[in-house]
């Protein structure tokens, strides 16, 4: 099902399975991709228990998680709106068990504001069990010509790029110098390879056109690494705030509580993760 919710000029499209935003008129324009030519059927997909390519390895047993986790597949609860929110929770089953083997409880609540979206995850451990996790966004940006775009930091910083391989695992690394923004190519975005900037200082980006048109302010805290994607040949941009790293290829799995950057719950444990972001 999919329900509406707006305020101002902003007006906001979310459909109960993976919680997922399906649309966001700004002024009156739509501002995610909606698969107009057929590249790619997402709009903003939530990421979790994990992003990317990363195995589960618990007790020295391996789970045939899938690339992203479950989340984005698999209908949430409704939990209820009001003015400017809206919010979806997804409780562990049997199923996500044998995919993942924590209990949790993963609630998803996004708040609209002038020109400003929200999106906030809250997990939850179970209050016999901790929980370990990583999750991440993966929001689209409609654009005319994105190979032009920009990514503004708010300050200069040394940057690293990681890159992959077709199965979407770390092969190596790339200093990029310091810099204060990445400027946007074919070249950088050919074949649906994925820029990934790994272990940013800045919390926040600003994506800009080649025009030098401002088009969102993308706020992260809690999440250390920033991913560029666009299906080869499409009119938009996905700019993915992750908690984790693809895995490297060739190296077997640790143990997932020992993962850099894991996000750690003791039994009953709460944590929270507010992200935005703001429409020009």
């Amino acid at each position: 099902m999919t329900y509406e919710l707006g305020k101002g000029d902003l007006r906001v499209s979310v459909r109960s399975r993976g919680a997922e935003l399906c649309s966001v008129l700004f002024r009156g324009r739509e501002r995610l991709w909606q698969n107009e030519t057929g590249e790619w059927n997402g709009h903003a997909p939530i990421l979790f228990p994990v992003c990317g390519a990363c195995k589960v390895r618990v007790g020295g047993k391996d789970y045939p998680l899938e690339r992203h986790g479950f989340a984005r597949r698999t209908e949430f609860n409704f939990d209820g709106m009001g003015e400017d929110f809206i919010a979806f929770s997804l409780r562990s089953d049997e199923r996500t068990r044998s995919l993942f083997p924590y209990d949790f409880r993963f609630r998803v609540v996004y708040t609209v504001r002038e020109n400003a979206l929200l999106i906030r995850y809250e997990a939850e451990a179970p209050p016999e069990r901790e929980l370990n996790f990583f999750c991440g966004g993966h929001e689209s940006f409609a654009l005319d010509r994105p190979e032009t775009c920009r990514l503004v930091l708010p300050e200069a910083e040394p940057l690293t790029r990681y890159l992959h391989d077709e199965n979407g695992l770390v092969t190596g690394e790339v200093p990029l110098g310091r810099r204060s923004e990445i400027v946007l190519s074919e070249e950088m975005l050919k074949g649906g390879e994925t820029l990934i900037l790994g272990n940013l200082r800045a919390r926040e980006v600003l994506l800009v056109t080649g025009e030098g048109k401002r088009e969102a302010r993308i706020r992260f805290d809690g999440f250390r690494h920033l991913l560029v994607w666009r299906p080869a040949g499409a009119k938009m941009l996905c700019v993915e705030p992750w908690q984790n790293l693809p895995d490297r290829a060739g190296e077997p799995p640790c143990e997932f509580s020992a993962r850099a950057g894991i996000v750690h719950l003791a039994p009953g444990e709460r944590t929270a993760f507010v992200r935005s972001v703001e429409y020009f």
